[in-house]
Formats: C-alpha cells, sequence, structure tokens
C-alpha cells in the first residue's frame, strides 16, 4: 500500500514539474521565433509574452525596444 502511494505522489510530482516546464518552454521558443524573424529583418513580426509580470515578460520587452 505504501509503494502505491509513493508511486501516486511521484506521478503527480512528475505531472506538475512537466507543467512547469511546459509554462516556461512555449513563450521562450515564441520569444526565439520573433527574435529570428527580427533578425531576418521582418520588423512586422509580433512579440509575444509582452505584459507578463516576470522574466520572459522582461526579455519580451527588451526585445520590443529593439524592434
Amino acid at each position: 500500500m505504501e509503494a502505491a502511494a509513493v508511486g501516486l505522489s511521484l506521478l503527480f510530482l512528475f505531472m506538475i514539474v512537466l507543467s512547469g516546464i511546459r509554462g516556461m518552454v512555449k513563450p521562450i521558443t515564441a520569444m526565439t521565433n520573433a527574435m529570428t524573424d527580427l533578425a531576418k529583418g521582418n520588423m512586422n513580426v509580433a512579440i509575444p509574452a509582452v505584459g507578463r509580470q516576470d522574466e520572459i515578460g522582461s526579455m519580451a520587452s527588451s526585445v520590443l525596444v529593439l524592434k
């Protein structure tokens, strides 16, 4: 019974970690794509994550200034 509880707890923890990683990877990937478009000369590209109150939002604001 204890092994099942530990296994279930580990599965739950894994799901939480995976969700957190996806929450960081998606906006960073979108930012990378936008910066690549800017580097290619596309000044009409939308900068994602502008307005977020975290580090990703700070990056977006910096990229927006460079645009």
